[in-house]
């Protein structure tokens, strides 16, 4: 629909056919004048030029209906009471003479990792980003894999694939490539099934899956993880991913929800000692993706400890990694078939330091290098002496 105006509201000298106001059929409205001097004017500035409030009463209202929310919830402020012999505020000498907290970490099987981070530090929150398909689940599982190997033990939230599934991934990493067996399907194996038995009876007592039939509200399982972290003495907790919780309990506000999520994380790493990992999915980047990059709120990349971006070497990260880094063609990091950056090292300070590492469609291992051959404990019988770095890794 359009209708013509006998006279541009900008400028009464624009008389005629020259301005109208138009209707789309999808309902959207418009605004034109032909002369260049109304060229920027839209239905915005014409909807603005008679009610001059139209879209800040909009803003105001859902700003209203926040803090309304936000007021309603508020919690009282507590006073601090000073506790016998602890002072408030600590001197320089006060921190010197405190005992000395011993720091314990989870070895992740990636050389480089465990030998710069010295491991995943107990106590501490990570965030894993990445695009799809660039093996952040792969990683995490291979993770888990190598921690339980390490004598810690494991509980694992993961919103997106069933308990089969799950297992299915992981008994083909913890079988590796001389243990399983090919199928009628390209690229698909399988592992035997007395192997998965071993590997169930070894991991009895070290690995806890979450069943996704209790529900995915975020508040119900971390209470069920503080409790199988008191009873099963868990030192992991891979929780993949954020997107997959329901977090809406928490807040009304997205973004003050996620807040309240890496809260709870640290609170729950600093209390158990355990360290957290949690996958973030990034938002949409045009180029090369970033810790900035990761969706949600800023809190999640602010209060976390460590970030690892995990990239896949495809033709997209050559060309966009050249171009920021300037990166030649026969970088040695393009051999490899996927990248794991450290993004964030709170106690180092490490960042931009890129890992390559190779997949392996047998085993779905991403190993330090192609001819890398871990073997597990659960196969005391094919057990071969380690290498000097497994020797230092299983201590």
């Amino acid at each position: 629909t359009k209708y013509i105006l006998d006279v541009c509201p900008f400028d009464s000298n624009h008389k005629g056919k020259d301005a109208c106001i138009f209707q789309g059929r999808n309902g959207a409205i418009g605004f034109h004048c032909f002369h260049n001097s109304c060229s920027g004017n839209t239905w915005r500035e014409l909807r603005l030029l008679y009610e001059p409030d139209a879209y800040e009463k909009k803003l105001y209202e859902q700003e209203r209906k926040m803090y309304q929310n936000f007021n309603r919830d508020k919690q009282p402020v507590v006073e601090i009471v000073q506790k016998d012999g602890v002072p408030v505020f600590m001197t320089a000498e006060d921190i010197l003479n405190k005992p000395k907290v011993e720091e314990s970490f989870i070895k992740t099987g990636v050389e480089i990792i465990d030998r710069k981070l010295r491991g995943l530090k107990k106590g501490y929150v990570s965030v894993v980003s990445g695009l799809r398909g660039s093996a952040k689940s792969t990683w995490l599982t291979d993770l888990s894999c190598v921690a339980i190997d390490c004598g810690n033990n494991v509980g694992v939230y993961s919103g997106e694939l069933t308990d089969k599934n799950y297992m299915k991934w992981m008994n083909l990493q913890l079988a590796g490539k001389t243990n399983v067996q090919p199928t009628s399907y390209e690229g698909y194996y399988k592992v035997p099934y007395d192997i998965q038995k071993k590997i169930a009876k070894w991991l009895s007592g070290k690995f806890y899956l979450y069943n996704n039939d209790y529900g995915n509200n975020f508040e119900s399982i971390i209470k069920e993880f503080e409790k199988m972290i008191q009873q099963c003495k868990l030192d992991l907790l891979i929780l993949d991913n954020l997107m997959s919780f329901n977090v809406a309990t928490m807040s009304v506000d997205k973004y003050e929800a996620q807040k309240m999520f890496i809260w709870k994380l640290q609170e729950i790493a600093k209390k158990y000692d355990v360290h957290i990992m949690f996958v973030a999915h990034p938002r949409k980047a045009m180029g090369f993706l970033r810790l900035d990059d990761i969706s949600g709120s800023a809190d999640l990349s602010n209060a976390v400890d460590n970030a690892f971006i995990v990239h896949r070497n495809n033709d997209d990260f050559k060309r966009l990694t050249k171009a920021m880094f300037m990166w030649k063609d026969d970088n040695t990091i393009y051999q490899s078939t996927n990248v794991i950056e450290i993004a964030k090292d709170r106690d180092g300070g490490i960042q931009d330091e890129f890992i390559p590492l190779w997949y392996e469609k047998e085993s779905k291992r991403l190993k330090n290098y192609p001819a890398e051959n871990r073997i597990y404990h659960w196969d005391n019988d094919g057990f071969i002496p380690a290498t000097d770095y497994e020797q230092e890794m299983f201590k």
